[in-house]
Formats: C-alpha cells, structure tokens, sequence
C-alpha cells in the first residue's frame, strides 16, 4: 500500500490509521483521509470509509482514547441530523479505556475499535442515527404500547424492513377495528357486508365521512399507506438507499403516532 499523506493527524496516530486502511480495503471498505463527512459537522475525522449502502463509517484513531469535546460533539451532530453515518474511536490493545468512557461511548453510539498489525477487532459497535428510532415521549399508546415497542425494538436491532412491514399491517388492522366498531355504536352506517368488501384506503375515507376520524388524521394514514413501497422495492443506488433508510425511520415514528391516534378515536367512541 503506498504511504499515506496526512495533514492534519498527529504523528502519534498514523500508524493507526495505516494499520486500519489497511484492515478496513481488504474488507472492501473505500477508505479516505482527512475528508469532512458534511460542511458542517463539527470535526472532520481522521478516516472516512464507504461501502455500497452501509452507513458511512467515521473513524477516529487515538493513541491515547478520549471521548473528548471534539468527538462527543461529532457524536451529537451526527445524531441531530439523524445521519447515514457511524463514529468509532480506534486505538491499539495498549491503549486505556476507562469504564466512564466505554458507558458514554454506548449511551451516544459511537463505536470502539482495537487496532494491532494491520488487523481491526470491533469492541464496541457503532450506530448510525438514522438507523435507530426514539418514540416522542408524547405519544400515549395505552393498550398499545407493548406492541409497539416491540417494532421499534425490532427496527433499532436491524430488522427495519420486517418492522416498518409490522406496524404498517397493524395500523391498518386496527383501523378496521374502528371501522366496525363505528358501525355497531350506529355512526358508520354502512352495512357489515359492505364494510367487509374495503379496502384500507376506503375504510379511512369511510371513517373520515362519518366524522370519526378528522381531516388531518385522514392524511396522515393516506400518507402512512404509501410505506409499503419502501418495504416492497428494493434501493438501486447509494443515494436511493440512503433517502430509503430516512423516510423507513419516519414512518416507523408515523406509524407509532397513528396506532395511538387511532386507540384515542376508538376510546372516545
């Protein structure tokens, strides 16, 4: 591999980094040096690495670790913008890590590497914002919360496809719920038997022409309704693939909000 140039990096850290570019082309990573991942993120790290649709990978190497204020505020911007992007910090099997920093590191997701001749062992895993979902803690979901978390545990753990597929059948399973519970409290007046012939998208219109469910809520689940094209075709490119994992986080937010707006209607009926 041909020598590395670097401006910025202390002199202490290269052979870390040598080590990791090394480690990290062999497992098909496309690795540069001294690259700011955005304009403005507060820190541009030592390597940045790319490979297909995987999060962009930052890294950090240290001979001497720190979770210091340069790299806790990465770490925090990283997570505001909700980034396709993952923070390790990389240092040798002689460097220190204290039990307070490797408990910070896993409370704000960034990841610890061991570097040693030109290998890389992963003793902390990264996580990249736009990968993991916190429900607001506004949302009441009664009845409904045990399920519901399960999904977004299910999301946060990787299975992001299979989770926003879940919630999405259970929003529409629970507005067919009210819809037939709106019929035997005598405000839907539509037969059982035509009720039984909607689809998802009539039952919200149907939902909405009887004053059950208001105009804003009735947008919503239109809107919620187009997740499946996210779970049903696959990304062509980096680029598809990064607004995919966007818009799966959003309506996995979405579809918690809904299943409590939902429980909320029916309570009130």
């Amino acid at each position: 591999m041909p020598a590395t140039r670097y401006i910025a990096a202390p002199d202490e850290v290269r052979h870390i980094a040598d080590s990791l570019l090394v480690a990290l082309s062999a497992k098909g990573w496309r690795c540069r040096t001294e690259v700011p991942f955005h304009g403005n993120a507060p820190l541009t790290t030592v390597v940045l690495a790319t490979k297909g649709h995987e999060p962009t990978w930052l890294i950090e190497p240290q001979a001497r670790p720190s979770y210091g204020t340069h790299v806790s505020r990465l770490s925090s911007w990283l997570r505001a913008e909700r980034a396709h992007a993952c923070l390790s910090i990389a240092t040798t099997p002689d460097g220190h890590v204290s039990g307070a920093m490797l408990s910070s590191l896993k409370s704000d997701g960034v990841g610890l590497l061991i570097v040693d001749s030109d290998t890389f062992s992963v003793s902390m895993k990264c996580v990249a914002p736009a990968l993991v979902v916190h429900l607001d803690p506004g949302v009441r979901l009664g009845r409904h919360a045990t399920k519901v978390s399960s999904f977004i545990e299910d999301f946060n753990g990787g299975n992001r496809i299979g989770a926003v597929r879940d919630i999405c059948e259970f929003v529409e399973g629970e507005t067919g719920k009210l819809i037939y519970k709106a019929r035997r409290k005598g405000v839907v007046t539509k037969t059982e038997a035509e009720i039984d012939r909607y689809n998802w998208s009539t039952q919200i219109d149907v939902l909405t022409s009887a004053g059950v469910i208001d105009a804003r809520t009735k947008a919503d689940l239109h809107s919620f309704r187009g997740a499946r094209n996210l779970v049903d075709h696959p990304a062509r490119s980096r680029s598809d693939e990064l607004a995919r994992v966007r818009q799966l986080g959003e309506r996995m937010l979405m579809g918690a909000r809904l299943s409590g707006d939902l429980l909320r209607v029916s309570t009130q009926l």
